[in-house]
């Protein structure tokens, strides 16, 4: 079996932590919470090189670096997504279409998908983007406004922590 060989690359100091990102020579495969020694100890199977000097890392990192630092507000970035489902692929494309300091309910993104009564579904398939930030889960909430899990380390408190920088006061993981 021939083992997948991506570039990878670490930002240590973000509002959330250390996030690491990689990607193959064409796009985007998964930003990741936590450090490039964290994720290697997580992932079989897969062969990781430095690769700042990758094109698709370069723009990911300043892109990154961008939105943390309040510049951007839109990712221009290749993704690879052809490792999921087509209901998750369905789910997670229209989850990159809410736009910054926007929110939509779980529930309203399974209409959205066509699927409407599915939140339990468009939650498995947020826990799931390999993508966070760049593709923002984050902004998909409670259809009471109330923060529900988040795939990271702090969960729910770097979802708020995400949010806040797009704008939205949150009381009591909720937004107020």
């Amino acid at each position: 079996m021939n083992k997948l060989e991506l570039f990878s690359v670490e930002m240590a100091h973000t509002p959330v932590g250390a996030l690491s990102i990689t990607a193959n020579s064409q796009a985007v495969r998964g930003v990741y919470f936590g450090t490039l020694e964290q994720l290697y100890s997580r992932v079989a199977g897969v062969s990781f090189r430095a690769g700042i000097n990758a094109p698709v890392l370069r723009a990911a990192s300043a892109q990154l670096q961008e939105y943390f630092a309040g510049e951007r507000r839109v990712f221009d970035l290749p993704l690879y997504l052809d490792d999921l489902t087509p209901f998750q692929r369905k789910v997670l494309l229209l989850t990159s279409q809410i736009p910054f300091g926007s929110v939509v309910s779980y529930g309203e993104l399974a209409a959205q998908a066509g699927s409407p009564g599915a939140a339990r579904a468009i939650g498995a398939a947020m826990a799931g983007n390999p993508i966070p930030i760049i593709i923002p889960c984050h902004r998909v909430i409670g259809s009471d406004r109330s923060l529900h899990g988040y795939a990271a380390p702090d969960g729910i408190t770097t979802k708020a922590i995400l949010l806040q920088l797009e704008g939205h006061n949150i009381v009591a993981q909720k937004l107020a």
